[in-house]
């Protein structure tokens, strides 16, 4: 029996098993919430309900820090998405802290460009720029090309809003061409407009003309009324800041007149005043300015209204109002300029590359110490590997020693062999003088004497693979065997040759004068192949006396075969029949 001392402690673990179990399998609110209204976003695409869901959710509430990262990112693409600006960035950053220690990931780049977005929205251009170099570079990582479009774009937005409009070219650029590559060809063409207006901040007009005018043309085909206002609002800008004030004006009341579109703002309207101006309308552009003199502006579009007041003033003669005018545009342009020098984003951008650098170079480090290692190990094995094979290399020369032996036992058999090798083949001569005058007696009859012409090379082919059979063993045969070779090669003259088609054209009914007379388009090697074929040779026979490989046989004759085949000559069928 169990003691009962035991069997409540079994009880106690038990049930504390169960509650522990019920706990973990009780669903949570807060991430169901969460599961929701990331669904309505990726599914639905619908900032909107995704926004309104997440602001009746208890932030304070979520347990775990995976799903207040979830929280603050799903927040921010919100916000984003509507073209709304984030109140706080605690949200986000929580998201950031949390996916940033567990090292690169799709999530961590998403994280900071939004995380930059609302830095360079809140006018913290060095901390945005740091942030958004790394989401860049973490979208190269994973060749995303919609994001390293969106991060390039941010990238260039905050250098050009800081006056450094060359550096944001090469940003507007890559912005476009991978949004291109990611199949977002709306946004490119944004970024293609963002390029324009670059350009026309360098004063490259002719190519902020170019731009805008390929855009506007894909714009009206389309009939995006939206991308249609923006082509003319950069358009019209360029224009009059160019001194063109005709097509600045009509440009520019194109866009006035899609205000539905896109709402005018104190910039356009400054614009309109140079414009009216420009045409000595100076009652109708001094009404608009002092209208907007009275509106709270930024310190940028307040110079430009000034700006323009000092035109005004210049254009009536009235130099001391356009003296006070000229130095309101100085204390509103120092202001924003110091506001945006005092960033210091080239700095920002080469202490980002240095820490960059230095962890690469880290990286580097411990590269070099693998390596180095690596190569240690490798000396080793190769030392281990050249004992083993000097060892190995002493036990075949010990066994090579015995095959010696075992070599020269068989030596003196190998010579009685050559003796019967010689006197076999002195025979085989003596055979061939008498069958060839059994040939002259029967050259009527020519199908026996085509037999009697084969069975007359027999012994040579006999002779043949008895040599290509005995060359092949051990070196020392090769010695022994130097006078069969020697006898056998002789059929290899000049004169061999001639005897053999001779031969041929004697006792196979004029065979091989029809061949070269056909056959005109073969070689002399080609030729002598087939008539020793037709003699009946063997193909190792063939082989010696061509001096031709044998592996090589059946490839040249394959393209005798073949060039025969296409040929139109009469016997072409009686040729081919040796052949085959």
């Amino acid at each position: 029996m169990i003691p009962r001392y035991k069997f409540q402690l079994l009880h106690i673990i038990l049930l504390s098993a169960s509650v522990l179990f019920l706990m973990a399998c009780q669903e949570d609110p807060v991430k169901n919430e969460i599961d929701l209204a990331e669904t309505v976003m990726e599914t639905g695409d619908n900032p909107r309900e995704c926004l309104l869901m997440l602001q009746k959710i208890d932030y304070d509430s979520i347990v775990t820090e995976r799903q207040k990262a979830r929280f603050g990112y799903l927040y921010a693409r919100s916000i984003h998405k509507l073209n709304q600006r984030m109140d706080t960035d605690r949200y986000i950053k929580q998201a950031v802290e949390f996916y940033r220690p567990k090292g690169d990931s799709p999530e961590l780049m998403k994280a900071l460009f939004y995380y930059s977005n609302y830095l360079y929205e809140n006018e913290l251009n060095e901390s945005a720029i740091k942030s958004v170099m790394k989401a860049r570079q973490l979208a190269i990582k994973y060749s995303d090309d919609y994001w390293r479009g969106k991060t390039a774009e941010l990238l260039a937005d905050i250098l050009s809003n800081n006056h450094n409009n060359h550096e944001a070219i090469k940003y507007r650029y890559e912005s476009a061409k991978y949004y291109s590559k990611a199949w977002r060809e709306d946004n490119a063409r944004y970024c293609y407009l963002d390029l324009a207006v670059a350009y026309g901040n360098i004063s490259d007009y002719n190519r902020c003309y170019e731009l805008t005018d390929s855009i506007l043309n894909i714009a009206i085909a389309d009939q995006d009324s939206m991308l249609m206002a923006y082509c003319y609002s950069i358009e019209y800008d360029a224009r009059i800041r160019n001194r063109d004030f005709i097509k600045g004006e009509i440009a520019l009341n194109k866009f006035l007149l899609m205000e539905d579109f896109m709402p005018a703002t104190s910039r356009d309207y400054s614009f309109k005043a140079s414009v009216l101006i420009h045409k000595n309308e100076l009652d109708s552009a001094e009404a608009i300015l002092n209208e907007l003199k009275g509106q709270k502006l930024n310190n940028r579009d307040k110079g430009l209204v000034y700006l323009t007041l000092k035109n005004l003033y210049k254009k009536r003669g009235l130099f001391e109002k356009a003296l006070e005018a000229t130095d309101s545009v100085f204390v509103f342009s120092d202001k924003d300029v110091r506001k945006s020098s005092s960033q210091v984003l080239v700095a920002a951008q080469r202490d980002y590359l240095d820490n960059d650098l230095t962890t690469a170079n880290l990286r580097a480090e411990r590269q070099r110490i693998i390596i180095v290692g690596g190569l240690i190990v490798s000396f080793i094995i190769i030392v281990l590997i050249v004992l083993i094979y000097r060892y190995r290399m002493r036990v075949k020369r010990i066994e090579s020693e015995n095959k010696i032996a075992q070599i020269l036992a068989v030596s003196d058999e190998l010579n009685s062999e050559n003796k019967r090798l010689t006197s076999a083949i002195k025979e085989h001569k003596e055979r061939l003088t008498d069958m060839e005058g059994r040939l002259e007696q029967q050259s009527k009859q020519s199908a026996d004497i085509e037999a009697l012409f084969h069975e007359k090379w027999s012994m040579l082919n006999f002779l043949c693979n008895e040599y290509f059979e005995k060359g092949e063993t051990q070196q020392t045969r090769a010695t022994i065997l130097s006078r069969i070779e020697d006898e056998l090669k002789s059929f290899r003259s000049q004169k061999s040759m001639v005897e053999f088609e001779e031969a041929v054209d004697l006792y196979m009914n004029g065979i091989a004068s029809r061949l070269r007379e056909q056959c005109s388009f073969l070689n002399e090697s080609a030729i002598m192949f087939v008539v020793l074929c037709m003699a009946g040779l063997s193909q190792r026979a063939i082989c010696l006396l061509l001096n031709i490989s044998y592996n090589y046989f059946y490839t040249k004759k394959q393209r005798i075969v073949t060039r025969i085949e296409q040929s139109d000559t009469l016997d072409r069928e009686l040729f081919l029949s040796y052949l085959k």
